[in-house]
């Protein structure tokens, strides 16, 4: 696995450990933060995974600008901040 992914993979660990403690609190838990953290989580995995298939630096940016427009979309289709 080359260094990028796996970056990608470790900051999807974080989220996916954010997402949990705020589902897990029992003192005014968020769960607004751990749904998206828990999106994050599915981005940054979707992430390592394109890195890991690019033959190439231009088909990475390429992947990336598309999930970028993927997010985007869902944003402003769904009102999502």
């Amino acid at each position: 696995m080359n260094v990028l992914t796996l970056e990608w993979i470790a900051k999807a660990e974080g989220d996916y450990a954010s997402a949990g403690r705020e589902y897990r609190a029992r003192r005014n838990p968020n769960y607004d933060a751990a749904c998206f953290h828990a999106q994050q989580v599915a981005e940054k995995y979707l992430k390592a995974w394109l890195q890991e298939q690019a033959a190439d630096k231009d088909d990475a940016r390429l992947a990336f600008r598309a999930s970028r427009a993927v997010r985007d979309f869902m944003r402003e289709r769904f009102d999502l901040a």
